[in-house]
């Protein structure tokens, strides 16, 4: 009788033959995944020049520096990459202004120890 090998067991024994099957054939969900991926960063470029979008873009926290990346290495030519450009540097802009304040509000500069949010200010 042949003894059942558990997945562990595959997994230390077997695991060069496993990481080879990898690397030859992608899961169908990465792949699949992949592509809407490039699919919605297009979209993105391609309507981030509208007001309403663009508004609610600023609004929001911007993509991941990957994202960006993969936009800027694979469409930087396209005509609205600018706009992208300038609303992600916005983003990044406020976010080292709130981590700025909230360094100098712990202390971190020698000020007086104050409390972040404005909500618990009495």
């Amino acid at each position: 009788m042949r003894k059942r090998r558990t997945l562990k067991s595959f997994l230390r024994k077997g695991r060069h033959r496993f990481l080879s099957l990898i690397k030859e054939k992608p899961c169908p969900v990465c792949r699949h995944a992949g592509r809407f991926e490039s699919y919605h960063l297009k979209e993105l470029l391609d309507f981030i020049a509208d007001k309403e979008f663009l508004k609610a873009y600023k609004a929001s926290r911007g993509i991941c520096l990957p994202h960006f990346f993969i936009l800027q290495d694979g469409s930087p030519a396209h005509e609205n990459f600018p706009v992208l450009l300038q609303a992600q540097q916005a983003i990044a802009q406020s976010l080292q202004n709130t981590l700025e304040e909230f360094i100098r509000k712990q202390g971190g500069d020698g000020f007086k120890k104050q409390t972040f949010l404005p909500a618990c200010r009495r």
